[in-house]
């Protein structure tokens, strides 16, 4: 019998020090399929956008689909946790191309073209569809981010974007909302940065 306890009481330690590895590396898994969706969004834009010269509307996800970007699931994250659905009315998608862009962009590499949006941080949930791809944010995700939360991972304090140049990267959320100076000017691209 105390055997038995003994073999319970390894195990029940086990599961407590692995289970913590295993969410760390779940998450860093997701963050890096996240990265790999915003490449191809990145690109298939590029694209859309060397072929018509101009920036695509507010329901871009259907500027993308089906020429550029065959498959639905690239438009959904995979912190997203909504089912996934081929009808673009319907189908899930997690993220917001960038209401300041224009064709002239101060910095490509400080301005960020897409981003995951979340309409609750707090519950990583998200509302976006390919008919209405952005979503008013409330004023309680403005607080979250004030505070520096607000992201994807990393307990909320990272996100995963592409920036206009193609460079995808992790950034924190202090980062996603700073300002940069612009090098030639010395003002502020703040407005360029994000529209949030």
């Amino acid at each position: 019998m105390t055997e038995l306890l003994v073999v319970l009481a390894v195990i029940a330690t086990l599961i407590s020090i692995g289970f913590p590895v295993y969410r760390t590396v779940l998450e860093k898994s997701k963050a890096t399929a996240d990265l790999s969706n915003l490449r191809q969004l990145g690109l298939a834009t590029r694209a859309f956008t060397a072929d018509y010269n101009c920036l695509m509307e507010a329901r871009w996800p259907t500027s993308l689909n089906p020429v550029y970007l065959a498959d639905w699931k690239t438009f959904q994250s995979p912190f997203d946790r909504r089912p996934p659905s081929d009808n673009p009315e319907k189908t899930p998608v997690s993220y917001d191309l960038n209401g300041n862009l224009s064709l002239q962009i101060a910095s490509a590499s400080a301005c960020i073209l897409f981003s995951p949006l979340l309409a609750d941080p707090e519950g990583l949930n998200f509302t976006g569809t390919a008919w209405q791809p952005s979503t008013p944010e409330p004023l309680s995700i403005k607080s979250c981010w004030q505070m520096d939360k607000g992201g994807t991972h990393d307990g909320g304090s990272e996100i995963n974007v592409i920036f206009c140049d193609l460079h995808a990267a992790s950034i924190s959320m202090a980062e996603f909302h700073s300002a940069r100076p612009n090098p030639d000017t010395a003002s502020p691209i703040s407005d360029l940065r994000w529209n949030r």
